[in-house]
């Protein structure tokens, strides 16, 4: 009788591995190891760590945006921090000894120009915001912003009309902000998660009523004044630096040209390019709405271990 109850836990225990790994097939056949130099920051405003690489599995703590985790290994969808898994869309994989900055593309999409830009990013592994306009959304950019989010880039709205936030009233401010969310809906499911006032702009009244942060920049490229591909180019490269915005604007053949050679570059100068949410989160600085922000200091390095 023992050995018949001995055989049914082994049987039962088969089972539940079995199950887990079929729950898991990706975790099971794909992880990777990762160097001590990795972390994962939290970009989601809260986070689970799941106690299995699977998302009905129990809930073993909750983490924060910005908090650093210290990862061992990584799947598809996962990463495996100590004592449990968290989901790869709540955090983001950097490199605590390289610098990074955020590249961010204004006025877009363009049919032909945007398509360049995220060919460069794609080939470089690159990640990017695009602060985009409404009216510039249509059957065939509306098909560019769904692969700015395939390539894990980030949208952020930049009014429909690029209308001058200083000089008109939060209701017409919150219009021209809806109709580009409405847009940007339609073919992403998603709203833009940032803001971007037109012209660096705008006046206190609108900024208290936003539901988002708003972004300007640190390093003005005026690439839209120049059109110059290779002032562009070393323009960005010189005055990069850990923790910087940049602003560019993909509606214009000159900078869409440059962003090739502009990545070549940076990741020889040891940058990573992160979108403005993962940048901040990587520096520790959480984005509240109605506030604006230009660029993200560098922080004490702080690591979270998982109890």
């Amino acid at each position: 009788m023992e050995k018949k109850a001995k055989i049914i836990r082994n049987v039962i225990s088969l089972a539940v591995v079995w199950g887990l790994c079929m729950c898991c097939p990706i975790w099971a056949a794909g992880n990777k190891k990762l160097s001590d130099n990795l972390r994962i920051a939290v970009t989601a405003e809260t986070a689970n760590v799941y106690s299995h690489a699977i998302e009905s599995s129990e809930v073993v703590k909750h983490v924060v945006f910005g908090q650093q985790l210290q990862v061992k290994q990584c799947s598809k969808n996962w990463y495996s921090v100590e004592g449990g898994y968290i989901h790869k869309t709540d955090a983001v994989l950097y490199d605590v000894n390289k610098k990074h900055i955020a590249l961010t593309f204004d006025d877009g999409p363009n049919e032909i120009n945007t398509k360049t830009v995220l060919d460069a990013l794609e080939q470089y592994d690159a990640k990017a915001t695009f602060m985009v306009i409404g009216q510039n959304i249509n059957s065939v950019t509306g098909e560019l912003i769904k692969r700015e989010m395939e390539l894990e880039c980030e949208i952020g709205n930049h009014s429909y009309s690029h209308a001058n936030f200083k000089n008109i009233a939060p209701e017409k401010a919150q219009e021209e902000l809806q109709k580009t969310d409405e847009a940007v809906e339609d073919y992403t499911g998603e709203k833009p998660t940032l803001i971007r006032t037109p012209y660096g702009l705008c006046e206190n009244n609108v900024l208290c009523c936003m539901d988002r942060p708003n972004v300007f920049w640190s390093v003005d490229t005026e690439d839209w004044k120049y059109k110059d591909s290779d002032r562009l180019i070393q323009y960005v490269t010189e005055n990069a630096s850990d923790g910087a915005i940049v602003l560019m604007h993909d509606i214009y053949k000159t900078t869409a040209q440059a962003v090739e050679p502009i990545l070549e570059e940076l990741v020889k100068q040891n940058y990573e390019m992160m979108t403005v949410t993962e940048l901040s989160a990587i520096k520790g600085v959480e984005l509240k709405a109605g506030e604006t922000y230009r660029l993200f200091e560098k922080k004490e390095e702080s690591v979270s271990v998982i109890k």
